[in-house]
């Protein structure tokens, strides 16, 4: 069991970009019950605790800042306002997957999503980068610094083409496939040369494993959509 609990906090951190580190995330409830910080609060896909459904609460309810790093009590923002009495926001069920996936590696509960049980926190958050970073397949390449939310807020507003990718899995997913088909290259010769970066990177993820479920849509989609290679 702690071998498996270190390789798990191992592979959060495992990308450093995605450490939120400049302020404090807390379930308030999770606190009430045992007052200390879990480190999976501190990666920047986490938005919600899975085991009391709520989003994350990352400013004080009194005095609206960030919770410090550096305040003295962990129950506390230097405000003196109590964090385990601060109002939490019901998680909506895209949110609790993906929180639930980085957090402990197990998507059970969530059948209507896609079971990527057993995946690597690491290749996860880089399958998640991919869908989110290249979502308009006729936008301009992205920076990739965008993909890396400072805040649990901004994660949410990052995370908003999950949401859509995954409102009615698979039917949603496929039919974003198809508009990506439709908007490629006219002329493009193989499906590298028609879907772009967003296809290479997926290639890059998901080839093997379970994340694999989003790459054989593409798949199964292009071979009826596409004539090319």
């Amino acid at each position: 069991w702690p071998a498996a609990v270190t390789g798990r906090e191992e592979s959060l951190r495992a990308l450093r970009s995605l450490h939120r580190a400049h302020h404090d995330a807390v379930c308030p409830h999770c606190l009430v019950e045992d007052m200390y910080l879990r480190m999976s609060w501190e990666h920047g896909y986490v938005t919600a605790c899975p085991t009391h459904r709520v989003l994350l609460v990352e400013r004080c309810p009194a005095c609206d800042a960030f919770l410090s790093t550096n305040r003295e009590r962990i129950d506390q923002c230097e405000c003196g306002q109590e964090l385990c009495l601060a109002p939490a926001t019901p998680a909506g069920s895209v949110h609790l997957w993906l929180s639930t996936l980085l957090i402990s590696g197990d998507c059970q509960a969530h059948s209507l999503l896609p079971d990527l049980s057993g995946a690597r926190a690491v290749d996860i958050a880089e399958l998640v980068r991919t869908l989110c970073l290249y979502y308009a397949p006729d936008a301009p390449p992205p920076r990739r610094n965008s993909a890396n939310p400072g805040s649990v807020r901004e994660a949410i507003e990052f995370l908003t083409p999950l949401e859509a990718l995954l409102a009615d899995w698979p039917l949603s997913y496929e039919q974003h496939v198809r508009a990506r088909i439709a908007a490629g290259a006219a002329n493009a010769r193989t499906l590298k040369a028609l879907l772009g970066p967003w296809f290479r990177h997926l290639l890059a993820v998901a080839s093997t494993g379970p994340l694999g479920g989003f790459l054989s849509p593409v798949i199964r989609v292009a071979s009826v959509e596409f004539d090319g290679v």
